[in-house]
């Protein structure tokens, strides 16, 4: 699995984001993809930990054929690669049935000396 390979922790920039969403009880909801690439556009391994999980309900995760989009942490720099295809790591939300109301959990992804910590507030109705 691309993403799913463990990486030494090195010293890096974390970088944290918070992220809002909208759910329909109990329905499967796209939430993020995450990728990683190099400089030649190819894709990078990296690893994605959920650190704390939903209290209503429940991720899943799985491997996918992506895009690469506009870098977070470089955007400028890794501007040539966008469009152009790699491998991503999905996260689907789906809250208990019959649930309605906020639901928050937190994902870590690892990618060379580098983590993104990714807090998600989801409003299921």
């Amino acid at each position: 699995r691309l993403l799913a390979l463990a990486l030494c922790f090195l010293a890096g920039d974390a970088l944290a984001k918070d992220f809002t969403k909208t759910a329909r009880s109990g329905q499967s909801t796209h939430m993020a993809t995450y990728r990683s690439w190099g400089k030649d556009c190819s894709s990078r391994y990296g690893m994605v930990k959920v650190i704390a999980k939903p209290a209503h309900g429940t991720l899943r995760p799985s491997d996918v054929a992506a895009t690469i989009g506009t870098s977070r942490r470089n955007p400028e720099r890794t501007a040539h690669c966008k469009g152009a295809p790699t491998t991503g790591f999905r996260v689907d939300y789906t809250s208990s049935p019959g649930f309605r109301g906020i639901d928050t959990f937190t994902i870590e992804f690892t990618f060379g000396r580098n983590v993104d910590v990714d807090s998600y507030t989801v409003t299921v109705e």
